[in-house]
């Protein structure tokens, strides 16, 4: 199957832009039907992408061109979610996408679109989209909906607020704004959506479309979603939707709905392909997407391209994030995915971190490793949590270095890596000497031995005999099935024991360390509260002998989550490490 995409940036006005990736089919003329994919929101978005990925290259095996786009300000796309008037922004930017794919020789135009991106995707259809069908995945009539279930869900995944913050909105943020396991909206992209009401669609000049409304796993589509475009004289089929929540399930088990993405190509091909109903809707401008998008981080001007690099294992994707004026530092920055979660990093952080640092001067790449995100490779060995662990990851780390030598001609580089990306900037540091610095952000481990999960669940059976963790479960902040795995970990084994067992990880530790800070590479080591590496440390005595080697420095960062998902913990954490590599860059020649 050809894997082949072209990134480029399509400017939807001003400083909006949407990334995209455009799979083209070998060796055809320009295919009739086109496919435009608009994802959902924050975490949806986050672990469907391997699958729409997928879904994707299927779509273009069938001889389709398919389209797969970030809105703005979301995913790879410029922008803030900070900035003003999101949804308009949304709106035209499916507005200008589906023109691209006209631009590219494409007929005929469906567009799939799931929650946040259908229901943008209608109201873009409204203002004129030249799109023909629709498929409408977990889409509500009425955005006040989507908030009510966005809400919901923040609610189930609330994390405790840091002394001092209030638990009822981000703080620092205007008033309304609502954070969503890590991801923002503001006050006024939450007032927009809840005034956006489809009931009443006026699509009735233009007659011949269709819609095909799916549910999500037993959950019915929208009635009012369905009697609207119904009335609007749109040839309507409606589906369960499953599949929905095993595909935005987590990165690392997230699996493609093969028997729904079936069902939906199907569809798309039952008709005859005929005249396009949204042919003459809107004039389309020729030339619009851009391979380097250029903006600015505060006063500063930088660049965006994307790279399509060639490794061993196959293609993968990255996002170069560079200086636009003075010369780059002689050290390239690259930030590793944290574990299955595609370049972008948690809850958009890498996408953040790379401006800032592009702003400072020092160009940084956010890259995707073999399997996961835009990588070619097989997803399914990160279903293990150990096969993050394994050399392979490691090898591809490396092979991204080499590649940029190549191709950039980098020759120094700074990783940064968060859980199993940590891990893997530090072992790629013992093991390639142009790796100067490694900033490791609540890393998984230093060394691994598949035994260390176990005692891991064993040392916290301690934590299940405090009278506020029970509260905890009670309250819904820690699921019973928790509390069963670490049981039934301390009844296997006592932690003593399971690190008998292992390899002296406390050894190849001091010596690693040891290793790199005789080179006169270095390190940074950050953590949250209950880092299970940060607590092994401590146990084992070697905190302060980690705190008194020369070039490794050790951090705290704001608040307990792993992932760093409160807005205002990662505020605080982009400081930290802005901090980090200014103190980092005084060891760089000029």
């Amino acid at each position: 199957m050809n894997t082949a995409a072209e990134a480029l940036y399509i400017p939807c006005g001003g400083a909006d832009a949407c990334f995209g990736l455009l799979h083209t089919p070998e060796g055809q003329d320009p295919p009739r039907v086109g496919v435009l994919m608009v994802p959902p929101f924050g975490w949806d978005d986050i672990s469907s992408y391997r699958s729409r990925r997928h879904w994707a290259l299927q779509l273009t095996a069938a001889g389709r061109t398919v389209l797969r786009i970030d809105l703005p300000s979301t995913g790879d796309s410029p922008g803030s979610p900070r900035d003003p008037d999101r949804l308009g922004a949304w709106s035209h930017g499916v507005a200008v996408s589906a023109d691209l794919l006209r631009e590219r020789g494409c007929e005929h135009l469906v567009a799939i679109g799931m929650g946040l991106g259908g229901l943008v995707t209608v109201a873009a259809l409204q203002n004129g989209a030249a799109v023909d069908d629709l498929v409408l995945w977990a889409v509500p009539a009425r955005g006040s909906r989507l908030v009510r279930e966005l809400r919901a869900f923040a609610r189930l995944n609330a994390i405790n607020p840091e002394p001092g913050e209030a638990a009822t909105s981000p703080a620092g943020e205007s008033e309304g704004a609502l954070e969503v396991n890590g991801y923002l909206l503001t006050g006024d992209t939450v007032a927009a959506l809840e005034a956006l009401d489809l009931s009443d669609l006026n699509l009735s000049e233009h007659p011949g479309r269709r819609a095909m409304v799916l549910g999500r796993d037993g959950i019915s589509p929208d009635r009012r979603l369905i009697a609207a475009l119904s009335d609007a004289n749109v040839e309507v089929t409606v589906g369960d939707g499953a599949g929905f929540t095993e595909m935005t399930n987590h990165p690392e088990q997230a699996l493609p709905p093969t028997v729904q993405i079936d069902d939906v190509d199907a569809w798309i091909d039952s008709p005859p392909v005929g005249s396009s109903p949204a042919e003459a809707l809107r004039p389309r401008p020729r030339g619009s997407a851009l391979s380097r998008w250029d903006s600015s981080e505060g006063q500063v001007g930088i660049s965006e391209q994307p790279l399509v690099l060639e490794l061993p294992s196959g293609r993968t994707v990255g996002v170069l994030t560079a200086p636009l004026e003075d010369e780059a530092a002689p050290v390239m920055a690259v930030l590793l995915n944290a574990g299955a979660v595609r370049r972008i990093g948690p809850s958009r952080l890498w996408v953040d971190l790379a401006r800032r640092w592009a702003a400072a001067g020092v160009a940084t790449l956010r890259v995707d490793i073999e399997g996961v995100g835009d990588a070619d490779g097989d997803v399914a060995p990160f279903r293990e949590v150990a096969s993050f662990y394994r050399p392979r990851p490691i090898e591809q780390v490396i092979a991204v270095l080499d590649a940029l030598q190549r191709g950039q001609g980098a020759s120094s580089f700074l990783l940064l890596g968060l859980c199993s990306g940590g891990y893997w900037a530090f072992q790629a540091a013992l093991e390639d000497s142009r790796v100067q610095a490694s900033f490791l952000v609540n890393s998984g481990a230093l060394w691994w031995d598949d035994r260390l999960l176990t005692e891991r669940e064993a040392h916290r059976a301690r934590w299940i005999r405090d009278r506020t963790s029970w509260s905890r479960v009670v309250k819904g902040e820690v699921p019973a099935t928790r509390i069963v795995s670490i049981l039934a970990a301390r009844a296997r084994r006592t932690p003593s024991n399971l690190a008998a067992s292992r390899p002296d990880i406390e050894g190849l530790t001091d010596r690693s360390l040891e290793r790199i800070s005789e080179s006169g590479r270095r390190l940074l080591l950050a953590f949250s509260a209950r880092e299970p590496l940060y607590d092994e440390l401590k146990r084992n005595g070697q905190l302060e002998r980690v705190s008194s080697l020369p070039n490794v420095e050790l951090v705290r960062l704001p608040g307990a989550d792993h992932t760093l998902r409160p807005v205002r913990t990662q505020q605080r954490t982009l400081a930290i490490l802005d901090a980090a590599l200014e103190r980092e860059r005084d060891n760089w020649p000029d």
